[in-house]
């Protein structure tokens, strides 16, 4: 179990740029799978930049400009009949982005070298097909 002294003292903490505007227009449809997305991206990018204690003081900036647009239900439904999927990329040691890409591309993408390190797949679906409330 981490302490809470050390999680306090460590970093990166995250900007997630877009995510004001984005969440505004999201809850308006369903509030509910709109945070859980939210949640998710912030969750993958811990996966991609754990905590350090060498990283206090240091931000990481997460781009969720291709999300910028879509409600949640468009996310999840249009992803599904178009063959398409979201990942979390990470672009260099300060920032990353969502992205959205082609199923057909996906044995290419999970194939190569260190792809762990780089990217994490968003699972939007979870929440997302919840009833609403």
């Amino acid at each position: 179990m981490r302490s809470r002294t050390s999680d306090a003292a460590a970093g990166p903490a995250f900007l997630v740029y877009y995510s004001p505007a984005w969440i505004r227009s999201a809850v308006q449809a369903n509030p509910r799978a709109a945070l859980n997305m939210l949640a998710e991206v912030y969750a993958r990018a811990r996966d991609l930049f754990p905590l350090r204690n060498d990283w206090n003081g240091q931000n990481v900036v997460v781009y969720i400009d291709q999300l910028k647009g879509c409600e949640t239900d468009q996310v999840v439904q249009e992803s599904i009949t178009n063959g398409r999927f979201w990942l979390l990329v990470k672009k260099n040691d300060f920032e990353a982005a969502v992205e959205q890409k082609s199923m057909e591309a996906m044995p290419f993408l999970f194939n190569q070298p260190g792809i762990e390190k780089r990217a994490r797949l968003l699972r939007f679906w979870r929440g997302a097909l919840d009833p609403k409330p």
